[in-house]
């Protein structure tokens, strides 16, 4: 038996490549999510709320069956627990808080409600400015993340980072441009695309406090609020109108339920994954606006100007070295004590060092609470 042909990548290869290839997979979901979109829009002018129900229900349905299929697909040997079997396990059950646990039942829903503000405002957004545009804007979200961190559990902020905040805010100056007098759209779509980013920034921050509540109890208590929110908003509202059902509108609607999912779902994998690489795999989740830019540019017809790319590549700039700092920093001090206490003859941060990744959870992928799954 030879070690393999030259055509045939090694399995170490290919493990150690799947958590990276998983998120750029999630951020390419994610920004066709935001197409389907503004597609459905042209179509027919779906109401947000409907858009977003239907959205949470779809995601609903298939939260709550994957776990018959998991243990359908994944029938093992007694004893055979392997690192799949445990990041199944991760995703697909137990952990929720108990009734008294008043602290975790206020983050969900903190998660749940600003889930919900961020994207009934996004949606709402990208129906009257460029695709790109919005998208990138509401990736302004780590920098949120740090002031969200600062003001509500007293994080420090590092000066590096306090000059990233300055280059992401001018950035985003430069692509919104508000003393001159041609925009893409009106000036109120892009304050909602930056209040969705406050959203989603105050979103992390609650996925950081609720790291030991199982990931598919927090997805599906966010998506039955989506649901419940939606309904009764929209009915409030009058704005829950939705096509016929012979519209071509319907393919896009439930597209952007069925992407959405599926990108949710390969980055909270690809994270899960890749705990000792968080900083380049959370980078890599800047993938998503570059896409949406792409189809913009392809599909709608929407070119950017000299302003809007300069601002674009210094909000990503930022806002990439914001995320990598603070996910690389924590990973780097856990490395120290776990040094030490192996020194000392004992580790208790839950990991069992000798069998790389084995015991992932995706219910705490990321111990400094950045980017732990996909971003709303």
């Amino acid at each position: 038996g030879g070690s393999g042909g030259g055509g045939t990548m090694a399995p170490g290869r290919v493990e150690r490549m799947l958590p990276y290839l998983l998120v750029v997979a999630g951020s390419f979901f994610f920004s066709l999510m935001s197409l389907c979109v503004k597609f459905a829009n042209k179509h027919s002018k779906t109401s947000t709320f409907a858009l977003l129900a239907v959205r949470s229900a779809l995601g609903l349905v298939f939260n709550v069956l994957a776990p018959f299929v998991q243990r359908l697909c994944t029938r093992r040997p007694a004893g055979s627990d392997g690192a799949d079997g445990a990041l199944a396990a991760a995703i697909l059950g137990g952990g929720c808080p108990s009734i008294a646990d008043r602290s975790a039942w206020t983050w969900l829903l903190v998660r749940s409600l600003g889930g919900f503000g961020c994207i009934i405002l996004e949606y709402m957004a990208l129906r009257v400015i460029p695709l790109g545009t919005a998208t990138m804007i509401v990736y302004t979200s780590p920098a949120w993340i740090v002031l969200w961190a600062a003001l509500l559990i007293r994080e420090p902020i590092r000066p590096v980072i306090v000059a990233c905040l300055g280059a992401c805010f001018g950035g985003l100056l430069l692509m919104v441009r508000p003393w001159s007098h041609q925009h893409a759209g009106p000036l109120w779509a892009y304050a909602l695309s930056l209040v969705s980013a406050i959203f989603a920034g105050l979103v992390y921050v609650a996925l950081r406090q609720l790291k030991d509540v199982s990931y598919h109890v927090v997805m599906n208590v966010f998506l039955l609020v989506c649901l419940v929110m939606s309904i009764l908003t929209g009915a409030a509202l009058g704005q829950l109108a939705v096509p016929p059902l012979t519209s071509p509108a319907w393919a896009y609607i439930v597209g952007v339920g069925l992407s959405a999912y599926v990108a949710e779902v390969c980055i909270t994998v690809g994270f899960a994954r890749g705990r000792k690489s968080l900083g380049r795999l959370s980078v890599l989740k800047f993938l998503s606006p570059i896409f949406s830019s792409i189809w913009g540019i392809i599909f709608l017809g929407e070119l950017p100007g000299a302003a809007q790319l300069g601002g674009a590549a210094i909000v990503l700039a930022a806002s990439a070295v914001i995320v990598y700092q603070r996910t690389s920093a924590p990973q780097d001090e856990k490395k120290g004590r776990s040094r030490d206490e192996t020194e000392n003859g004992h580790s208790d941060d839950g990991i069992n060092s000798t069998e790389e990744g084995s015991s992932a959870s995706v219910s705490d992928p990321d111990d400094s609470g950045d980017e732990p799954s996909g971003q709303r």
